[in-house]
């Protein structure tokens, strides 16, 4: 691994700055955040490119780990279906900290941050070996990078007992969490840090904007009380926030604190920890979550730091409680004053589309369903995309029926100019030759359904009064006709997708 020199001289006086450790000024803080935001592109494991990998890709990459004496792992049992769970040590310092990832099997985000920390801890870079020294002797740091193999291997929330592994805090029925519990019991960590992905349809608060990242310091507590170990995590958070902020301005929101008895989160708390959530929401055009795993590679490196020094103790509470709430108002794409003509009278709607996601084994290794997620007065609702129909006609897209001779050779662009949005085939193409394509594809007549109802997918067509401007939506796709956004589709035909 190559590097230059001076890129890092910043890094190094900024190291010296924290060498008194307690004190330091926020400024600080954040220029050694920024020094160790810049620094991921160096050191992110290349071996994760997408967020769909599994409990083998995982113990892999920890295999080779092995002949290095300060990184250590171990196999803490197994899941369900005897799937190993790791857990990795750094540092031998008296400050214990624990991180856990994917308890829920789809939420892997912060899995590929502390895959990336790893190899910041193994570089052997002499301009990182101080401050890795620093944080080696004051903290232990211990990292399960995966609590739920089973889920995460069909990318489902639950475990294989279909348990949510994050409602099983009490009762311990699945063997994950006597795990977790296990070692929480075991090192009694003063800092844990419970690590997640959250719904991509959170907003920062009453706003526009996703929820990239989301806080909570959890309550112990119906009341909610605050005691001095969750007042050190708010104070944390602060910290944590604050970074985010140089970065996505506007974009984080604060969990829910509702407490709920059953969580792990919540007793972790209960039993002296400070509990930390992290939650990782969604970033426009980033469906595998490369820009939140920075950050979560960012902040967390950056809270082992802030912990060693005690820097988070100068943090007041109060700009915790400034952070807003999440706010589920999000949708992947909003259709605005869609005019319907029902029992001859004209019904205005607004019509909002939302995904679920599979994971396939072939590039690109996911399939997108999209399905009409609400309808109605949606002016409260926001929007990844959103289509303005008023002075649009609607018509809905149409089900090409042809001999499948003639039908292998018709060109896709074409079908769509046509007003086709769902196709009748003999057998279905490969889910990864149709992921992103803005048509359906049937193998029955009696499946087509093309209504604009709730839970449905359909297909529509939205005419300009006076020109020939066409806008086409299907399939969570909108398309401008009159803007070429098929033209990538021009020499695709209906045979190229069974190849």
């Amino acid at each position: 691994m190559t590097f230059k020199i001076y890129y890092f001289l910043p890094f190094v006086f900024i190291l010296m700055m924290f060498d008194t450790l307690d004190g330091q000024s926020n400024d600080q803080f954040l220029s050694f955040a920024d020094s160790i935001h810049n620094h991921w592109h160096y050191v992110k494991e290349e071996k994760l490119q997408h967020k769909f990998f599994r409990e083998k890709d995982i113990t892999t990459l920890l295999k080779s780990y092995e002949s290095l004496s300060m990184i250590h792992f171990d196999t803490l049992g197994f899941s369900v279906e005897g799937r190993p769970i790791h857990i990795i040590k750094f540092g031998q310092g008296d400050i214990p900290v624990a991180m856990w990832t994917q308890m829920h099997g789809n939420e892997p985000t912060a899995t590929m941050a502390v895959m990336d920390m790893l190899r910041f801890f193994a570089d052997d870079d002499p301009f990182l070996s101080e401050w890795k020294s620093n944080i080696y002797q004051r903290i232990s740091l211990y990292i399960i990078p995966m609590l739920n193999p089973d889920g995460a291997e069909v990318f489902k929330r639950r475990n294989a007992l279909d348990i949510d592994l994050n409602r099983d805090a009490l009762r311990l029925e699945s063997p994950e969490s006597q795990l977790l519990k296990m070692v929480i019991d075991s090192i009694r960590p003063r800092f844990g840090f419970n690590l997640h992905d959250q719904s991509d349809y959170y907003t920062a608060g009453d706003v526009d904007i996703p929820a990239t990242i989301a806080f909570l310091a959890p309550a112990y507590d119906e009341d909610k009380s605050i005691n001095d170990s969750r007042a050190n995590a708010m104070r944390l958070i602060v910290q944590l926030n604050e970074i985010v902020q140089q970065y996505l301005p506007g974009a984080v929101g604060r969990f829910s604190d509702t407490f709920e008895p059953r969580a792990f989160g919540d007793n972790i708390q209960k039993w002296g920890t400070s509990t930390i959530l992290i939650e990782s929401g969604a970033y426009k055009g980033d469906l595998h979550k490369q820009t939140q795993r920075q950050l979560h590679f960012t902040m967390l490196l950056a809270a082992l730091q802030s912990i060693a020094s005690k820097s988070y103790l100068i943090e007041g509470l109060r700009p915790y409680e400034d952070i807003p709430y999440n706010n589920r108002r999000g949708h992947d794409l909003i259709v605005r004053n869609l005019d319907l003509i029902v029992s001859g009278d004209t019904i205005r709607l607004d019509v909002a589309y939302q995904k679920d996601e599979v994971r396939i084994e072939q590039p690109p290794h996911y399939f997108q369903r999209f399905f009409i997620s609400d309808m109605g007065d949606l002016s409260t609702m926001y929007g990844f995309i959103e289509v303005d129909a008023e002075g649009w006609t609607y018509s809905s897209g149409k089900l090409l029926k042809d001999k499948w001779k003639s039908l292998l050779d018709m060109n896709i662009a074409a079908i769509i100019q046509q007003g086709y949005s769902h196709v009748l085939v003999k057998r279905l193409p490969p889910e990864h030759k149709i992921q992103g394509l803005p048509l359906q594809f049937l193998l029955h007549e009696r499946d087509f359904n093309n209504d604009i109802k709730m839970g449905l997918n359909p297909g529509i067509i939205l005419t300009h009064d006076g020109d020939n401007r066409r806008v086409f939506i299907n399939n969570g796709q909108f398309l401008n006709l009159a803007e070429d956004d098929i033209q990538h589709l021009e020499k695709l035909t209906i045979a190229d997708l069974f190849d």
